[in-house]
């Protein structure tokens, strides 16, 4: 018999009165895995509270974050194109889950919380890129209907380490 730990959780829009879980799990996402995501820790670390809460307070930007036990454990960006012939696409962005509550389908109700949201705004699309060492972000993307498009050659630099990303898409 398996059993399933199930987490009881909410997953919500951060409002800017978040920044501070926000930041918390933002500059987490960026310490420990810093080969992942574009930006760095180093940098991000020294960013002033007024840009975590203008961070949360774009038009175009939704963050979506997992609470458990009022703690936050997961976090789903999305980038809405402002642009009259883009507004049909948005860009996932700094998705994120903590390590101790992954495999519960935390990042699966996350994107779909996304798109669920994009969709009822009338975006069309989505697009993500993903570092191609990641195997189980990459695994998780394609469950959900993304399709690669292509690769993005040595887009990363991490300790003299080029990292390519994979890029994905799917129609919504």
């Amino acid at each position: 018999m398996t059993f399933i730990k199930e987490v009881f959780m909410i997953i919500r829009k951060l409002t800017k009165e978040d920044f501070k879980d926000y930041q918390l799990i933002r500059l987490e996402l960026l310490k420990k895995h810093p080969e992942n995501f574009g930006s760095s820790f180093e940098e991000e670390s020294q960013f002033p509270t007024k840009v975590w809460i203008e961070r949360l307070s774009k038009q175009t930007v939704t963050t979506f974050g997992a609470f458990k036990d009022n703690k936050i454990i997961g976090l789903c960006v999305i980038v809405k194109n402002p642009r009259l012939k883009l507004k049909h696409v948005a860009s996932l962005h700094s998705m994120y889950v903590k390590p101790q509550y992954r495999k519960q389908n935390i990042a699966t109700r996350l994107i779909n919380q996304a798109i669920e949201k994009l969709t009822s705004e009338g975006v069309e699309m989505l697009n993500l890129s993903v570092v191609t060492t990641n195997n189980q972000a990459i695994k998780l993307y394609k469950s959900l209907g993304f399709i690669q498009y292509g690769i993005e050659p040595k887009t990363i630099k991490y300790n003299d380490n080029y990292h390519d990303l994979m890029l994905l898409s799917k129609q919504l």
